[in-house]
């Protein structure tokens, strides 16, 4: 659990599907979930999609994606670290939009990590105003406690242009439920291209 004095840290893989999420539905505002090993839990390796909808419409989704994600951390002995959400950039005219991040969006991300068995977790924004910024990391905390977020190094976030074109392999469940081969969980075909291009890095 997060103890409100160690800063977590993401791997650049999963920092890279977390923004791919964001790009991929710039319309909408996305949230989903950070995982670290049992044992090193402050150490994110993997952030799994799970939702691209506003509000209400996205509580059933969530509540579904709660009770299909605590089976899988259990039996992969994985915890949720935190829950990443980012607003819509892009609004349907095409113009840039700067969203705020409202509480209920928050106090959803609060529910999830509790009912994932991590009340103590932490929630992170995505800031889509400065997705553009590759040489900084734009994932910061957002409740309470929770230190500054450490990166991939600033050589890996530069490859962010030539991973952008892999978010159409990436599935959230609303994405599963519309194709039930589309593994939102896992995304193995996404994560197998990612690893590849920041081992390069």
């Amino acid at each position: 659990m997060t103890s409100g004095t160690a800063a977590p840290s993401i791997s650049p893989a999963a920092y890279f599907a977390a923004l791919l999420h964001a790009f991929k539905y710039v319309a909408k505002p996305v949230i989903g979930v950070l995982v670290a090993d049992a044992a090193r839990p402050l150490a994110i390796t993997r952030a799994i999609p799970v939702a691209h909808a506003t509000l209400p419409s996205a509580v059933a989704t969530l509540d579904l994606a709660t009770t299909m994600l605590a089976s899988y951390l259990r039996d992969a002995n994985l915890v949720a670290a935190g829950v990443y959400v980012a607003p819509a950039h892009v609004d349907v005219s095409g113009a840039s939009s700067k969203d705020p991040v409202d509480g209920n969006v928050i106090n959803i991300g609060v529910q999830i990590l509790a009912a994932l068995g991590n009340p103590k977790g932490f929630v992170a924004v995505l800031d889509t105003a400065r997705l553009a910024n590759h040489d900084k990391i734009v994932l910061r905390p957002l409740t309470n406690g929770t230190p500054s977020i450490t990166g991939p190094a600033k050589s890996t976030l530069a490859v962010l242009p030539t991973a952008l074109p892999l978010s159409s392999d990436l599935f959230d469940l609303e994405d599963h439920l519309e194709d039930v081969s589309r593994d939102w969980i896992a995304n193995p075909a996404l994560y197998t291209l990612l690893d590849a291009l920041v081992s390069k890095a």
